[in-house]
């Protein structure tokens, strides 16, 4: 009986283990899963929403999001996507680059063939990071003065 039980509840693990599901990444005007953002002002804090459709006849079920550098962060539709139904992927990211362009991306593990899948946005930053970062008054004073260290200590032996 015990063996009997064990497989049973092997079987059941193996088979949920093996639950592959197929997805589509929704093109929306800025692309499907490589999105073209088209030039932002450095310091800008964008948004990138990607729309999961769940194409499969299994739960799709997104495991994590890896983005590919600490300057991006991924969200995700945690609960399990049921067929025919969508869920959303977001990556956030601050323009920092200056007159130049960006690429990212981000690894989605799923139950998926391959068992993961990658998603990507690219742009171009325009303008200075030091012209969008905000100064007050008592900051630009502080940075005009200068300051004079002076040490009066003797060294003995």
């Amino acid at each position: 009986m015990k063996n009997f039980v064990f497989l049973l509840l092997l079987t059941g693990i193996l088979s949920s283990c093996g639950s592959k599901t197929t997805l589509e990444i929704v093109e929306d005007e800025f692309g499907g899963a490589n999105k073209e953002l088209g030039s932002h002002n450095v310091g800008d804090s964008l948004s990138i929403a990607y729309t999961i459709n769940n194409t499969g006849d299994n739960n799709l079920l997104i495991k994590r999001v890896e983005p590919g550098c600490s300057c991006t962060v991924g969200t995700f539709t945690e609960e399990p996507i049921e067929p025919g139904k969508s869920g959303e992927i977001t990556l956030n990211y601050n323009v920092v680059l200056e007159n130049d362009s960006f690429q990212k991306s981000a690894e989605v593990y799923a139950n998926v063939e391959g068992g993961m899948f990658e998603i990507s946005f690219t742009g171009y930053g325009i303008g200075q990071l030091a012209d969008s970062i905000p100064t007050s008054p008592a900051l630009d004073e502080m940075l005009s003065d200068s300051v004079t260290i002076q040490n009066d200590s003797v060294a003995t032996n």
